[in-house]
């Protein structure tokens, strides 16, 4: 028998064994535990301009395209029309190798969730995604609105011209009705093979832009002469992201634009206009694993003479296996 000095690896295993005698007591009930994951490794380079001057960044990524991680789920069948199961995730560093716990410190810090299953819907409880994210089963946005998801690292998608708190909460309740036929939450449309994604966002006093200025001393915060408590008035704007992904033999190409206006809510001669757009593809090499690589452009326009147009251009690739 090895010894298990790790504890972070001790404890998971620990977990895992209490889960599956969990879900095995009682005898009369089919229970199942499983264990999944995704791995993405790749190189990201961007180039930031602001007035005229450039800076660049080549940097090794983890998670860029999905995040790296591994999970737990498990279920048990109560009745023929009842379910219950949980289901823990923890992220994982590829370039260091250690799992990631910077989401609140917390191990399983992604997501961490019992759920109830039946007629009625669907109740789950614990930390979950909220609904603007693209985290996990209940993030609705993520790659279900644009189809470089949340966004390759630099390559710009919907989370650069929308706002919101893209991450899981603690102590969470989501109830889900049952589907009735195809209609969701969500909204798309498919014709054919090729898949077109839109959404849209209107927002009013927000603290901070989900993907900041490129121009920092831009602050559309706090730049307003003669008041220091600008952060309780915020930014207003509207937020449009459009794509598409269209399959051609092993290749899925994607395409993305997306355009963001925005203000100060106290004083509407500071704003900011910005635009996307991005292109990228998936190759497949087997079921499990598929190249990527995509390509995008953002521009910042502001509103004020004083302060100057950015772009930024961002590339990035990699390698994804699940297993």
């Amino acid at each position: 028998m090895h010894n298990l000095k790790n504890p972070i690896l001790r404890n998971a295993l620990v977990l895992s064994g209490l889960a599956v005698s969990a879900l095995g007591a009682g005898g009369t009930s089919a229970g199942e535990v499983a264990i999944h994951g995704l791995l993405d490794m790749g190189l990201n380079y961007s180039v930031t301009d602001v007035a005229g001057e450039s800076t660049s960044t080549l940097q090794l990524a983890s998670g860029q395209n999905g995040m790296s991680r591994w999970s737990l789920s498990g279920s048990e069948t109560l009745s023929p029309s009842l379910k219950a199961g949980f289901v823990l995730e923890s992220g994982v560093a590829l370039d260091s190798g250690e799992l990631m716990k910077n989401l609140h410190g917390a191990l399983f810090g992604r997501e961490a969730q019992v759920y109830l299953e039946g007629r009625f819907g669907t109740i789950k409880l614990g930390r979950l995604a909220s609904f603007v994210s693209g985290f996990n089963q209940t993030g609705l946005f993520g790659p279900k609105v644009s189809p470089f998801s949340a966004g390759w690292l630099n390559v710009p998608g919907h989370k650069s011209v929308m706002t919101g708190e893209f991450a899981p909460y603690d102590n969470m309740v989501v109830y889900s009705t049952p589907k009735f036929g195809a209609w969701q939450a969500h909204l798309q449309y498919s014709f054919g093979p090729v898949k077109v994604f839109a959404a849209g966002q209107w927002f009013e006093g927000v603290q901070k832009l989900a993907m900041g200025e490129l121009d920092t001393g831009a602050n559309l915060l706090n730049k307003v002469v003669g008041r220091s408590d600008l952060s309780r008035d915020g930014i207003d704007g509207l937020g449009l992201n459009v794509g598409v992904t269209i399959p051609v033999n092993a290749f899925l190409v994607k395409l993305s634009t997306g355009y963001m206006t925005a203000e100060n809510a106290a004083d509407s001669s500071i704003d900011i206009d910005r635009a996307t757009v991005s292109a990228g593809f998936e190759y497949t090499l087997s079921k499990k694993t598929f190249l990527y690589a995509a390509a995008g452009w953002q521009h910042d326009a502001y509103g004020r003479e004083d302060i100057q147009d950015a772009d930024r251009i961002g590339v990035a690739a990699g390698l994804v296996t699940r297993f």
